[in-house]
């Protein structure tokens, strides 16, 4: 399981002191279906002061890479809340490695996904899982509805489009099933041969 995790002390937002927040991508095997992955979204411990929060990644930008096998990303399988008049639809690059790049424009300009967690977009990788990873690259925000000093939305800012974060991110690659239960039998085989 690869992991990236970064703690902060606690987060202060409108002078109120909150419960150390955390965004969360997981990829994790689609039941059912050999070699296909889903990628979701979660924010958990944000006090949002009352104000909820719109969408948990409305900026979203990531790679992902593996052991040289192709990456194919689903464009069908991307949330509907990456397509808007403005933006158009998520751009996507697929081969030995693939990326995401995806907007969700707060209303009137979109019509973002308010979920959380939240259903990014599927792929398909037949490669081994230990070696697959998710890379956030550029800007990642999500956003919330307390009022920017302009009047719109406010933005939760995970990572800047320079790499710097801003908030703590953790990212989880889950292997599938049939790779957990292998496991335990590799530990068996191992102990029979001593």
């Amino acid at each position: 399981m690869k992991q990236l995790s970064m703690n902060l002390a606690g987060l202060v937002l409108a002078g109120t002191a909150t419960a150390e927040p955390l965004f969360t991508v997981t990829v994790a095997p689609i039941d059912g279906i050999a070699g296909r992955y889903g990628i979701t979204a979660e924010l958990t411990g944000f006090n949002d002061q009352g104000f909820p929060v719109l969408c948990v990644w409305s900026d979203t930008s990531f790679e992902l890479s593996g052991d040289g096998s192709g990456i194919t990303i689903d464009a069908a399988s991307a949330n509907p809340g990456y397509t808007s008049l403005l933006f158009g639809s998520p751009i996507i690059t697929n081969g030995t490695t693939a990326s995401f790049v995806g907007i969700q424009p707060s209303e009137p300009l979109g019509n973002p996904d308010g979920s959380n967690p939240l259903s990014v977009v599927e792929f398909d990788y037949a490669g081994a899982i230990g070696a697959l990873s998710l890379e956030l690259v550029g800007q990642n925000f999500g956003t919330w509805s307390f009022p920017y000093p302009s009047g719109g939305p406010s933005p939760i800012a995970y990572q800047d489009s320079l790499g710097n974060t801003y908030f703590p991110i953790e990212i989880v690659i889950v292997p599938a099933p049939a790779t957990l239960a292998v496991a335990p039998l590799a530990l068996v085989a191992m102990r029979r041969r001593r």
